[in-house]
């Protein structure tokens, strides 16, 4: 009966060592989750401030090329005026600007 003792015993110390390594797997298992989540969470937020930072960056570059565009159509519509009033008339450009 002594050897069925030991053997049961043998065999609960083992599981009693079975179940603290799972515990301390389970307990390192959520030390990683705890940090992964928390860099996902400053990723997210490092994240949104690049998204805003970039649409107000095309904001910005999209006004200017607006800015850009009725600049550029004013100087091409004094280009065409100038040579309308050079060049009006019977077709020959003034002698006397």
């Amino acid at each position: 009966m002594s050897d069925r003792l030991d053997r049961i015993e043998a065999i609960l110390e083992r599981i009693a060592e079975k179940q603290e390594e799972t515990q301390q797997q389970i307990n390192s298992n959520a030390r990683a989750i705890e940090a992964n989540s928390n860099a996902i969470v400053e990723l997210r937020l490092s994240l949104r401030e690049e998204v805003e930072s970039m649409v107000g960056m095309i904001a910005y570059l999209a006004e200017q090329a607006e800015q850009d565009r009725v600049e550029f159509r004013a100087a091409v519509q004094q280009a065409q005026d100038g040579l309308h009033r050079r060049f009006s008339g019977n077709g020959h450009g003034d002698t006397n600007p």
